[in-house]
């Protein structure tokens, strides 16, 4: 059965405006002042790492909001010598 891993993209504006990422990123840290376009960029990058958009719910101006999103766990196959797959064909 497939096995998702999620995260939040939180978007926040005022005097401490920063992108804050539930689990945290280095990507979010480099993405600097929220903006539509670093908004883009830093989703984006997330999108490179095999991170799929699921919900948004961004402000009226854009900058701000919240974002969620999906990737799929890599399972490590737990091979055993003689009883693999190779063994049953």
């Amino acid at each position: 059965m497939e096995q998702w891993e999620h995260m939040m993209v939180v978007a926040m504006v005022g005097p401490n405006a920063q992108f804050v990422t539930f689990p945290s990123t280095e990507a979010a840290h480099e993405a600097g002042q929220p903006s539509a376009s670093s908004l883009m960029a830093l989703l984006n990058e997330l999108g490179g790492q095999g991170w799929q958009l699921v919900s948004a719910a961004p402000a009226d101006d854009m900058r701000s909001g919240r974002y969620w999103l999906k990737r799929q766990v890599v399972q490590e196959v737990d091979y055993q010598p003689g009883g693999g797959w190779v063994d049953s064909v």
